[in-house]
């Protein structure tokens, strides 16, 4: 305990010496002074400070001394460092799998916001303008609905509710496409969950990090094909995020039991790997038994947390959408939108196509199909297409030969389709 020699609360002059109330870490000034029997005897007080020698401190690691964890940390401009956090940090504080893996200094955070300064956020091309059908408009749009996310979640839900129409490509396509291939500049804060092949056998730790309790709807990405962009990598994530949205606003799903994901295990994308802002894992896509391995521990740590969850696979590549959805399917709730949900919708609507020509739904087998897109959602159709044949009375193989699939290069003359 400091005696009252070493210390003044409360001057002669009735000024009381305060504690300066603020989100930084609480001082005290402390000053040296007569003892009070010495200013007694001499009959009168110090108004004027005692000299010593002083010398500021520089300021210091807040991130010691954080009081909070997880998302309070990263919502929190004292404490927050976003994409600067160091992966001690990031341990420390709880924040592994809410930030990308990526690491930027201090340094290069201010270049990348100097550049923002000076040119603003808009990185559309004129090729991109004129191929996606995506305007600056569009792109003034998308920024002012995330602003409005990042500063208040009920208002921003309740716009798209009320404007749906409106606002579904502006979150969805086609501006969700130039929001992942630009994701990496675009990143302010994190609205869902990153897990990386650096992180094989630590998973099941860290997606307590996570707030949620309760979880309905896990919806993940490779990033190895998004949309026709083809590979973006951890870039990606925008998918699961405006996928999520629709599900929320014409859904109805509550937006605190959602999770947007991204497995990130490299990326292919050689303009990625080499530009410096990219806060995605760089390295070579993983193939084969290792990539199997991480998806692996990524469904068996987010569905041993929310074991009633559904898991949504979106824009995997071809080789690898259909092969994940066997692999759980029989464990877990898992679904694939390109697969199934694209396909549910196209064969629906062939069906109805029928009701307009007067026939009944068994007429689909007297149809032949061209399908223009040999990804997984084309792929999904046809499979889906095929199985409604064989429902009708059609051979596997006879339902297969109906089907005339075009991908970029032309008439593929060779493919097997699989029915179950």
């Amino acid at each position: 305990m400091l005696s009252q020699s070493c210390i003044s609360l409360i001057t002669r002059q009735g000024r009381r010496a305060s504690c300066h109330h603020s989100r930084w870490p609480t001082a005290f000034t402390f000053f040296s002074t007569e003892s009070r029997s010495d200013k007694k005897s001499t009959g009168h007080s110090n108004t004027s400070l005692p000299s010593f020698d002083y010398q500021p401190q520089d300021r210091l690691d807040t991130t010691a001394i954080a009081r909070g964890r997880g998302l309070d940390v990263l919502h929190d401009p004292v404490y927050n460092k976003g994409t600067g956090h160091p992966h001690e940090e990031r341990e420390r504080l709880g924040l592994r799998g809410l930030l990308p893996i990526g690491v930027l200094t201090m340094e290069q955070q201010v270049q990348r916001s100097m550049e923002r300064y000076w040119h603003g956020d808009d990185y559309l091309s004129v090729e991109e303008e004129s191929q996606g059908g995506i305007t600056h408009e569009h792109l003034r749009k998308w920024h002012v609905l995330d602003e409005v996310h990042q500063r208040n979640e009920t208002l921003y839900y309740k716009m798209l509710e009320q404007n749906f129409v409106e606002m579904a490509p502006i979150i969805y396509t086609p501006v969700v496409g130039y929001v992942c291939s630009y994701f990496h500049r675009l990143f302010r804060r994190p609205r869902g969950m990153t897990f990386t092949a650096a992180d094989r056998g630590e998973m099941a730790t860290f997606v307590w990090n996570w707030p949620s309790e309760e979880v309905d709807a896990i919806v993940v990405t490779d990033g190895s094909r998004i949309l026709g962009l083809g590979d973006l990598g951890a870039n990606g994530l925008g998918i699961p995020i405006g996928k999520l949205d629709l599900y929320v606003t014409a859904g109805g799903f509550n937006p605190g039991r959602i999770l947007p994901c991204v497995v990130d295990v490299g990326t292919n994308n050689t303009a990625l790997l080499n530009d410096p802002w990219y806060i995605g894992l760089k390295q070579p896509r993983l193939t084969g038994d290792e990539y199997f391995q991480v998806l692996d521990e990524f469904v068996a740590a987010v569905m041993g947390r929310w074991p009633n969850a559904v898991l949504q696979f979106e824009d995997f590549s071809i080789e690898h959408a259909q092969v994940l959805l066997e692999r759980y399917r029989h464990v877990h709730c898992v679904f694939n939108d390109d697969i199934q949900g694209t396909a549910a919708t196209a064969v629906a609507g062939l069906m109805g196509s029928m009701a307009v020509l007067g026939k009944k739904p068994e007429a689909l087998a007297e149809q032949r199909f061209v399908v223009v897109g040999a990804g997984s959602a084309g792929m999904g159709v046809v499979r889906m297409i095929a199985m409604a044949l064989v429902k009708y009375g059609m051979s596997s193989e006879e339902a297969a030969s109906r089907f005339h699939i075009l991908d970029a290069h032309g008439l593929i003359y060779c493919v097997k389709i699989r029915f179950a």
